[in-house]
């Protein structure tokens, strides 16, 4: 039997092409200020929870979906240049006697790093806010230094 490979170029060429076109995509756009935050995926939780990082005038925003936690199952923590967004939530016990059927429900547990320049941001200025399954995390912009201007004297 006779096969005929339809594809100009291998797979594996097709791919790199692919992954090259994205990757000169998003290391030359500004899409969320690249220079400033950099969202790290621990590959151990894929990427959870999904973030947006928007800059807004005078400050940035990181907004991440953690739904069903409350703020004493979360953590975040600011290391040196590193933003940690961590949560556990453990089942509810009231079933631990009880004989499951099924169950898909046990726990939650996830943590994210974002990389952030602090030479931009003010890390004393830190703000966050739990809303229906939305972590907000507030940071402010620097405020740029004020040119001194001086005049000297010739002597």
């Amino acid at each position: 039997m006779l096969t005929k490979n339809y594809l100009p170029v291998s797979r594996r060429e097709l791919f790199s092409d692919v992954e090259s076109l994205f990757d000169s995509f998003f290391n030359n756009s500004n899409l969320f200020n690249s220079t400033c935050f950099i969202p790290i995926t621990d590959s151990k939780f894929g990427g959870y929870p999904r973030l947006n990082i928007v800059e807004i005038d005078d400050k940035y925003i990181i907004d991440a979906t953690v739904p069903g936690m409350d703020k004493e199952d979360l953590d975040i923590v600011l290391d040196d240049k590193y933003l940690k967004i961590s949560g556990n939530k453990r089942e509810n016990a009231e079933y631990e006697n009880g004989a499951y059927h099924h169950r898909e429900i046990k726990c939650t547990a996830f943590e994210r790093t974002v990389k952030i320049n602090t030479d931009n941001v003010d890390t004393d200025s830190i703000v966050t806010k739990l809303d229906k399954g939305i972590l907000r995390i507030s940071i402010d912009k620097k405020t740029p230094e004020s040119k001194k201007i001086q005049k000297i004297l010739i002597e």
